[in-house]
C-alpha cells in the first residue's frame, strides 16, 4: 500500500494536483453519506459551527481536540484525522518548499556516521577511552547553588 501512496503522491505533484484537505474528506466521506449538515455535526460534537465550516472549506486544520471529537462521533480513531492533516501538510510543504529543501539540505547522516565510526576505531586502537564510555563509567561533578556535588 505504501508504494501506491508514494506513486500517487509523485503523480499528483507532477500534475500539480493540490493535496486533499481533511475538510474535503470530512465533507465527501462523512457528512454527505450521513446526510448531515455542518451545523448538525458541530452541535452533536460540541464544536463551534465556525470551526466545522472552516475545516470543510479547507481554511482550518484538524487539531487534536477536533480529531478526538470526530473520532468519537464517527467511530474512527483520532489518529485517522490527525494523519489526514499531517499528510496534507507534508504534501503542501513538499509542493511549496520541497525543491528548495532538496537543493539546500544535503544528505549527510550516513557520511557523519561513517566518520564517527572511523574516529572511534582509531581511538580504540590508540587505547583512548571513548567519550561515551567515560561518561557512563564515572559521574561528573555538578555545580549546584555554589557547591560542587556528584551527579550520580
Amino acid at each position: 500500500m505504501t508504494n501506491r501512496i508514494a506513486l500517487a503522491t509523485e503523480v499528483a505533484s507532477e500534475q500539480h494536483i493540490p493535496p486533499v484537505h481533511p475538510g474535503e474528506v470530512l465533507k465527501e466521506e462523512f457528512l454527505e453519506p450521513y446526510g448531515m449538515s455542518q451545523y448538525e455535526l458541530a452541535k452533536r460534537t460540541g464544536m463551534p459551527p465556525q470551526r466545522v465550516g472552516q475545516i470543510v472549506l479547507g481554511r482550518r486544520g484538524i487539531s487534536a481536540d477536533t480529531a478526538l471529537r470526530l473520532g468519537r462521533f464517527f467511530d474512527t480513531s483520532p489518529e485517522f484525522w490527525l494523519n489526514l492533516q499531517a499528510h496534507h501538510d507534508l504534501e503542501l510543504a513538499a509542493l511549496v518548499d520541497g525543491e528548495a529543501i532538496r537543493r539546500d539540505v544535503p544528505v549527510r547522516a550516513k557520511e557523519l556516521f561513517a566518520t564517527a565510526l572511523k574516529v572511534r576505531k582509531r581511538s580504540e586502537r590508540k587505547g583512548v577511552k571513548s567519550p561515551v564510555a567515560s561518561k557512563s563509567s564515572a559521574a561528573a561533578p555538578v555545580k549546584r547553588g555554589g557547591k560542587v556535588r556528584n551527579a550520580g
